[in-house]
């Protein structure tokens, strides 16, 4: 038909692709017109030898060779938060849909779509939503940066979020095809984060034990000593992002419990510090006095707590007895002590014990009054005697 022309258009556009993927429809749209002639239009699928009607006479319009036609690619972004060793399933939590993540189709060879410039030429990008899924759409009317999926052409899919390390996927356009194909999830994992934690509050040539437990990532434990002079030490825990607690320990000294700490992929954990109180232990009872064949509370009675490491050891606390023989001591280190009575009292046996932290220590005990030389001077005719109870 002399003076009659075909003109091939995009059907495809960005905002009708998934629609267009739901229902299967084709990627191109055959529009015939002629001198004389009313326009006419049908679609034609890619691959396929297609006609269109026209109003005059019907002549069969025939277009050859095979079209190369723009598709979709569909695919979705999963991040691995935990990843899981040979031999286990991944726990609750330990993948999660990526949403957010920039995801890039890359033109890498082809046969029959320019590789220089031109619309199939440039990258195609897409966003994954809520749900890590995505959709890649060409549009070959846009510029180069922004060309269409080349049927036959093999693409590079790189999925990138920040806190992840990227990956990517290979992906050939099938021929013949108005959706290209779907790929595979796209797994990517994690990147760690380095936590520090600085423990104070101790004394040199202490050992400490910094537990990092999670729900759902594994549990991390270091130890390390205080160096002599000094007070503190530092770990450095390297994590999966997910929330962690840590657990501080040390002989002698309160545990102490820190978060857990929300991470997530791509936080930036601060430093951590955690100061360990001593342990300290409460002594208390009651004194009695012994008077004969009973006894009775004994109060104003100076008592002193001393390590029980032998003659000359620096006491660690000093008391007085109520008037009714009640006692406390505060804020005792762990360790042995025994008590002491003051002057003109003894105790047998002397009051021993050990502190058993968090539990207080109830040491009752009773004393008696010591014998106290009395000298007495009696004078008979000139002559003087001395008597020594």
């Amino acid at each position: 038909m002399t003076g009659t022309s075909a003109t091939f258009t995009d059907a495809l556009s960005p905002a009708k692709a998934q629609a267009a993927a739901s229902a299967g429809k084709t990627g191109y749209v055959l529009t015939v017109a002629g001198p004389g002639l009313a326009t006419s239009t049908t679609s034609i699928t890619a691959g396929d030898i297609s006609s269109a009607p026209l109003v005059s006479g019907t002549p069969t319009v025939t277009e050859s060779p095979t079209l190369t036609a723009e598709g979709y690619l569909t695919g979705s972004a999963v991040g691995i938060i935990v990843p899981v060793t040979s031999g286990t399933t991944a726990p609750t939590g330990a993948t999660e849909p990526l949403a957010g993540a920039t995801v890039t189709a890359t033109l890498t060879s082809s046969t029959t779509c320019p590789t220089g410039t031109g619309g199939y030429a440039g990258k195609l990008t897409a966003t994954t939503d809520t749900t890590g899924d995505f959709t890649i759409v060409g549009d070959p009317s846009a510029a180069p940066a922004n060309g269409g999926l080349c049927v036959g052409g093999s693409y590079t899919v790189t999925v990138a979020a920040t806190g992840f390390t990227s990956n990517s996927a290979t992906f050939t356009a099938a021929a013949g095809s108005n959706s290209p194909g779907a790929l595979d999830p796209i797994d990517l994992s994690a990147k760690q984060i380095t936590q520090v934690i600085d423990v104070t509050g101790l004394a040199g040539g202490v050992n400490v034990t910094v537990t990092a437990s999670s729900l759902v990532g594994p549990t991390v434990t270091q130890s390390a000593t205080v160096a002599k002079h000094t007070t503190s030490v530092s770990f450095t825990f390297t994590l999966d992002p997910t929330p962690y607690s840590f657990t501080v320990q040390a002989a002698n000294y309160e545990t102490v419990t820190v978060g857990p700490l929300p991470y997530t992929p791509g936080f930036t954990p601060q430093t951590q510090t955690v100061q360990l109180p001593t342990e300290v232990n409460t002594v208390s009872g009651t004194v009695s006095l012994a008077d004969g064949t009973s006894t009775v509370a004994i109060g104003n009675l100076p008592l002193t707590l001393v390590p029980n490491a032998g003659n000359g050891a620096t006491p660690v606390g000093t008391t007085t007895t109520a008037s009714d023989g009640t006692y406390s001591f505060s804020n005792i280190p762990n360790g042995s002590y025994v008590i002491e009575v003051g002057d003109g009292y003894s105790v047998s046996p002397t009051p021993t014990f050990s502190t058993d932290y968090p539990n207080p220590v109830v040491e009752n005990f009773t004393v008696s009054a010591t014998p106290v030389p009395v000298n007495v001077a009696v004078s008979t005719s000139g002559h003087r005697y001395w008597f020594q109870p």
